[in-house]
């Protein structure tokens, strides 16, 4: 069964925080892309993945701060890349919103 917000050992801020300014707005962009072009389950969905991959990284893994936020930031790519071909793939093209 799907965790809700709440149930996370951290929120999405203090997940935020651990980055740094530069990491934070990149990921804050693909976040803030999805809020605009997909429904809020997506939006939901994209921060508690965000969440889910910090506390993974932070609790197996060392990493230097430069590389782990590249490696979100591919994440949240990737996330995004996601969310849209699951939108081209199952609405029909009567009903689907235009995507950059």
């Amino acid at each position: 069964m799907a965790k809700k917000l709440s149930e996370y050992s951290m929120t999405f801020e203090e997940a935020l925080a651990t980055l740094s300014d530069e990491g934070k707005k990149k990921v804050m962009e693909q976040i803030n892309l999805i809020k605009e072009n997909f429904n809020n389950k997506k939006f939901l969905g994209a921060k508690k993945f965000f969440i889910e991959s910090v506390e993974g990284l932070n609790s197996e893994i060392e990493m230097p701060l430069e590389e782990k936020e590249i490696f979100l930031n591919v994440l949240m790519e990737s996330y995004a890349q996601c969310c849209k071909l699951a939108r081209e793939k199952y609405t029909p093209k009567k009903y689907r919103k235009a995507v950059n």
